[in-house]
């Protein structure tokens, strides 16, 4: 096929793809087959290609080819970004990067330049040599082939991007576009925590049935999802076996395994001794993968014995209310044959008293609060149950009870029970010291809120309380049933039924003398009584904290008033003067902004305030509270923070101080800080719940005490349970060690920024003793003969240097014998290693 126009390369011309750029003037049907012919347009959008066609035998006539140019267009496809976890990747495919032209028959490539790129990770492409590299552009072809990825490399961002320009060929486009990536949480779940039931066998294994973890949005494998044990059960024992199944290590605190290890069968759970009760188990894990953890989860183990010979007797005890009494054996017995002797081990102590055990005297306590007990003390009748004297009704213990011989195989859990029989020894006590207040010549009912007693002996009814009145020279008391002749006598359920009114008559002020019994114990009171012209006031207006662009509710904890006429509830009125500015006042079930509301809407909680999500820190409504023609007026704050106030409080820094023995150390913001993104050091408070128990905390305040006081303050220990964030990063909060052959101390606080809080946090301090404290033991050895000497016989005592021991000194040589390493027999040692010791190399 010859071309027989196209002199002119300026006019467009043909060309072969695989030479481009080059013109031709001729070309066969076999490479028009192959598409490998093109033509390249150049000058006139509208133009004619001439062709003459040969087989070299015969030539046909010419034809004309049209060609008509238009504008090239791209148009979006697909932008949808990633979503990813934070240290992963993910490839960018055409599913969420794709572009289109008006010339799709052309096939013609985008190209995509990076013109601003990723704040956290890299664009990457995957090269020939199966190796990512960073890239600034990138191709469709490439997106269709999966050769273009995101990496997360830094920082863990809730959102990253990147922005780009398109062209294809010789076109290039000014739109910028944006590539959204936005992170997704890792989540370690529990998905499966089934109770194990162990039934009439003394072992069993946890497979996948019973405990199965997985993470979230993407799969973990098995071997990377590790379960860390932070409390270990109580009655049996965890076992890792090895994966011939033939070894098996026992699980302790902080131990792991996988969830490989439970799907494969190498986990079990195995009773410390055969159990002759019912017992329920458990142990507490975490999981984690990746650097990702679950919250704290707890693992059940449920165990029914065989039929058991033994004679086991677990009752109920009757104790009066602040007594002891004695536990016996028809209370508590076990007896198994072959059992003589066995101890019961407190595993929970009781709540409202005490186990005690007396002495031989059986007058003096031996154990108060004891742990553990035995049997003989069971049956010499050594053991109490003391009281604590509290309005308590019932109370229990529990044990696991063992056979003093560790060789014998046996367990028994038990509950023993106490049923507490309450006396009336607590006298009415008064709630809180009121004025009654009541319109002059007038009469006003008598509520809970004026008069209110209660008895802390938690078995006395209103009904019991009774008030005996002496005369009162400004009125008297009636019933409001019959209001002819006066009471003396009436109950707190007639003061909370509102059955009680008081009619003034006389002077505006007297002072009433009111005897109050629960019916064995009395107290006295003065009830003062104020006569004056109707009134109405404010007094609780403490507004409320709302986070911004949302609502909050307004309750009679942040508005209330005192009258001293006849109204409560829907009686008493308060009418919006002037509404919010940045929010309106809504009913709760009902629409539209309300301009007028209740006490009753207070005490019930209808009441609430939207706010509209301005930026303003501050809103208020004024407002008017009326009974009748009675008002006072009033001014409700809103204080409005951004809904950020209210994210929790982060815990950066909670690490463990060293403080030699005797001295002080600085508690600054390496070894504990806890800070908020939008509120100040200075706003985030310290309380101390917990002191140290071998020390005290002090803040330097600087030069405060002048010296007048100095005196005064010498004698005072400066001991602080307050002080804030911006104290301690000014290194100003001191922790001061008073304890001797102690190694370590604590101390629990609360943190709050007055919204968020965090509480019961534990700050750890290692004491530096002075003295290195050893524990030696008898070392046993057949006449003539040799025996290894254990790391119990020697033992270091303190914690701190537990681990920094480097060589022990022989000081005095054995007379009869002497110490050998193994390894050099009969050549006298001078000194040894911690590691020789745990070896058995001496």
């Amino acid at each position: 096929i010859t071309v027989l126009n196209l002199k002119d390369r300026e006019n467009g011309y043909i060309q072969n793809s695989q030479s481009p750029g080059v013109p031709i003037h001729s070309f066969t049907q076999d490479q028009l087959d192959r598409g490998v012919i093109s033509y390249v347009h150049h000058g006139e959008p509208n133009t004619k290609i001439a062709l003459k066609v040969s087989d070299s035998i015969e030539t046909g006539e010419p034809t004309i080819l049209r060609v008509a140019a238009f504008d090239l267009q791209v148009y979006l496809v697909n932008n949808t970004g990633l979503s990813i976890t934070h240290g992963s990747w993910a490839l960018i495919t055409t599913m969420n990067l794709s572009y289109t032209t008006n010339a799709p028959e052309q096939d013609l490539e985008i190209q995509f330049d990076i013109t601003g790129l990723p704040r956290y990770g890299a664009i990457q492409r995957l090269r020939s040599n199966d190796r990512w590299q960073n890239v600034n552009q990138f191709s469709s072809r490439h997106l269709e082939k999966d050769k273009i990825r995101y990496k997360h490399i830094s920082k863990e961002p809730k959102e990253d991007e990147f922005r780009f320009k398109i062209y294809t060929g010789q076109h290039k486009f000014t739109t910028e576009y944006t590539f959204g990536i936005s992170f997704v949480s890792v989540t370690v779940d529990v998905i499966r925590n089934a109770e194990l039931l162990i039934d009439r066998i003394q072992e069993s294994f946890i497979s996948e049935g019973f405990l199965q973890s997985e993470t979230r949005p993407d799969p973990t494998p098995s071997k990377n999802i590790m379960y860390k044990i932070k409390t270990p059960p109580l009655y049996g024992s965890i076992f890792l076996s090895s994966g011939d199944l033939t070894q098996h290590k026992q699980l302790e605190k902080g131990s792991t395994f996988s969830q490989e290890d439970i799907s494969k069968g190498r986990i079990k759970y195995k009773l410390h001794r055969k159990s002759y009760s019912n017992l329920q188990d458990s142990f507490q894990f975490q999981v984690s993968s990746n650097g990702h953890s679950s919250s704290v989860h707890s693992f059940s183990i449920r165990h029914t014995p065989p039929p058991v010979d033994a004679n086991l007797v677990v009752e109920r005890l009757d104790v009066q209310e602040g007594s002891k009494e004695k536990i016996t054996e028809k209370y508590l017995n076990i007896d198994v044959r072959e059992i003589k002797d066995i101890v019961f081990n407190v595993t929970m102590s009781p709540k409202h008293g005490s186990l005690n055990v007396i002495d031989e005297s059986m007058i003096l306590p031996d154990r108060i609060n004891t742990t553990f007990f035995t049997s003989q003390e069971i049956k010499s009748g050594s053991l109490f149950y003391q009281h604590d004297d509290s309005e308590t009704t019932n109370d229990r213990f529990q044990f696991v009870a063992l056979a003093e011989d560790p060789e014998v195989d046996f367990q028994y859990v038990g509950t023993m029970h106490f049923r507490i029989n309450m006396i009336n020894d607590n006298h009415p006590v008064r709630v809180m010291e009121k004025v009654l207040n009541v319109v002059t010549q007038s009469e006003r009912v008598v509520t809970s809120n004026d008069l209110l007693y209660i008895d802390p002996d938690i078995d006395t009814p209103p009904t019991q309380i009774q008030y005996t009145r002496r005369k009162i020279s400004n009125g008297d008391f009636f019933h409001v049933e019959d209001r002819s002749e006066p009471v003396y006598l009436f109950t707190q359920e007639d003061i909370d039924q509102r059955r009680i009114v008081f009619r003034h008559n006389g002077p505006s002020y007297s002072k009433a003398v009111i005897s109050v019994t629960d019916g064995h114990l009395s107290s006295t009171s003065i009830l003062e009584i104020v006569a004056s012209e109707p009134f109405i006031e404010i007094v609780n207006n403490s507004g409320i904290i709302v986070p911004r662009g949302q609502e909050a509710i307004i309750s009679s904890y942040n508005l209330s008033v005192e009258t001293n006429m006849n109204a409560w509830g829907t009686a008493i009125i308060f009418h919006v003067a002037s509404p919010p500015r940045y929010g309106h006042l809504v009913m709760q079930g009902q629409d539209g902004a309300k301009h007028q509301f209740s006490e009753a809407d207070l005490q019930s909680g209808n009441l609430k305030y939207v706010n509209k999500g301005d930026p303003s820190f501050r809103d208020e409504f004024r407002f008017q509270a009326r009974i009748g023609d009675t008002t006072t007026d009033g001014i409700f704050e809103v204080k409005v923070y951004p809904e950020s106030y209210w994210e929790p409080l982060v815990v950066l820094n909670n690490a463990t101080v060293k403080v030699e023995e005797g001295s002080r150390v600085t508690i600054d913001q390496a070894a504990l800080k806890i800070m908020h993104p939008n509120i100040a050091p200075s706003d985030i408070t310290y309380v101390i719940v917990q002191r140290p128990q071998n020390g005290y905390l002090e803040v330097d305040l600087g030069q405060t005490t002048t010296s007048e006081y100095e005196d005064d303050a010498s004698r005072l220990r400066p001991e602080v349970s307050v002080f804030d964030q911006a104290l301690i990063n000014e290194g100003r909060v001191q922790y001061v060690e008073v304890g001797t052959n102690v190694t370590n101390d604590h101390f629990v606080f609360d943190v709050t920024n007055g919204i968020s809080s965090l509480s019961h946090l534990i700050f750890t301090i290692q004491v530096i003793p002075k003295t290195i404290y050893l524990s030696t033991g008898l070392l046993e050895v057949d006449e003539g003969s040799q025996t290894i000497v254990t790391a119990s016989v020697v033992t270091v005592l303190t914690e701190y240097y537990t681990d920094k021991i480097a060589q022990y000194l022989v000081a005095v040589q054995p007379v009869t014998g002497q110490l050998e390493l193994s390894t050099r027999p009969r050549q006298r040692v001078e000194a040894f290693t911690p590691l020789q010791l745990e070896q058995g190399l001496i």
